[in-house]
C-alpha cells in the first residue's frame, strides 16, 4: 500500500527507485522476504510526505480517496505489537 501511496505502480520502476532487483521487491510485496529496515523507514517517510502535502485540487467526492485517507496505517500497528 506505501507504494501505491507514494505513486509508484510500476514493480519495475520501485525497484529502481529502492536500488534492488525486481524479484527481491516482489518477494517483499508478496510477503515471501522483509524489506530491510533503512528501505522501510525511508518508503514510510516518503508516504508520510506525500499524505501529507497532498493535490490542493480534489473532487469532494472521491471514493477511491476517501478510502485511502480513513485506512489505518496497518504497518506501523504491525510494527508496533512487535515491538
Amino acid at each position: 500500500m506505501v507504494l501505491f501511496h507514494i505513486g509508484w505502480t510500476s514493480e519495475n520502476a520501485a525497484a529502481e527507485k529502492c536500488r534492488m532487483h525486481r524479484t527481491q521487491l516482489r518477494r517483499c510485496l508478496e510477503g515471501r522476504s522483509a524489506l530491510d529496515e533503512a528501505r522501510s523507514a525511508w518508503l514510510l517517510r516518503l508516504r508520510d510526505a506525500h499524505l501529507e502535502n497532498p493535490c490542493p485540487v480534489r473532487p469532494k467526492n472521491d471514493a477511491i480517496l476517501r478510502e485511502l485517507e480513513s485506512v489505518k496505517r496497518a504497518d506501523e500497528e504491525g510494527r508496533g505489537a512487535a515491538a
